[in-house]
């Protein structure tokens, strides 16, 4: 009986952290300024921290994703990562070039 409890716990810790991430992302507002003095230009702000959090979270993720205790939010995660990882690849284009 203590193992089923052990484990529904650890699933509810691991999915709420999951769920954490996943509305940190949902309620984001990422910050813009004009480019120079262009009307419909803008550049986005804070690029590094935001790289940053982007590579902490798809880090958490990954350990999560690994674990069978969240097997049951597995397809969420992988989709949550699969978008973090085009807004990195897309942040990394913008800050090269």
């Amino acid at each position: 009986m203590r193992a089923i409890i052990d484990h529904a716990n650890t699933e509810a810790k691991y999915e709420t952290v999951f769920m954490t991430i996943k509305q940190q992302w949902e309620d984001q507002n990422l910050k813009i300024i004009p480019f120079k003095e262009q009307v419909n230009d803008y550049i986005l702000v804070n690029t590094d921290l935001l790289s940053e959090a982007i590579e902490d979270n798809l880090s958490t993720l990954d350990t999560i994703a690994r674990s069978k205790y969240a097997s049951h939010v597995s397809d969420e995660i992988s989709e949550l990562v699969t978008k973090l990882r085009t807004m990195l690849e897309h942040l990394l284009l913008w800050t090269q070039a």
